[in-house]
């Protein structure tokens, strides 16, 4: 019987200035998440992560651009560029249903975000700024094959982003 992974898309957040303040909308929730930073503004649009609180790795990052004088309509257009997608990732063995990965990328043996970053890279030849994870390739630690799919759109709402849905052979890297 061979594992599934299953990206699904849950929706975008991006910067806005308001009222003098420069705000995520819509606001993140404290949950454990996948994300990917889409930022049309740099060479290498796609930064890819995990974390266990959404909340709290993204509102500093919102406070930091206002500290760097990014808080007037006039001094946002390369910050409103920056769009966050995330991702619920479940795991089709009933022992990992439900489970989103942490700040380690972990989801049971798998590193979602690892795997994430290399389809970004091997499926659609996109520049990642997270480079370690980029270059070095992902292994199917388990006796069985791992298929992935891609639910709702997840990597930017437009098909020539989306992964298309593969398998990967048992101890085989990717």
């Amino acid at each position: 019987m061979a594992h599934s992974l299953r990206f699904t898309y849950e929706g975008t957040n991006s910067l806005n200035y308001n009222n003098g303040y420069v705000k995520w909308s819509p606001a993140f929730q404290q949950s454990s998440r996948l994300y990917i930073i889409h930022n049309t503004a740099t060479n290498r649009p796609y930064y890819i992560g995990t974390t266990k609180n959404l909340k709290g790795r993204f509102d500093p990052r919102a406070d930091v651009c206002r500290e760097l004088g990014f808080a007037s309509a006039n001094s946002m257009n390369g910050v409103t560029a920056i769009r966050v997608q995330m991702s619920m990732m479940v795991h089709g063995n009933r022992n990992y249903q439900n489970k989103t990965p942490g700040d380690n990328g972990m989801v049971g043996p798998f590193d979602a975000e690892h795997l994430l970053i290399r389809t970004f890279v091997s499926q659609k030849n996109q520049a990642i700024r997270n480079m370690h994870k980029a270059v070095s390739r992902f292994t199917n630690p388990t006796p069985r094959t791992l298929n992935v799919v891609f639910v709702n759109n997840i990597g930017g709402g437009n098909a020539q982003h989306v992964p298309n849905n593969f398998s990967i052979p048992a101890q085989t890297r990717y």
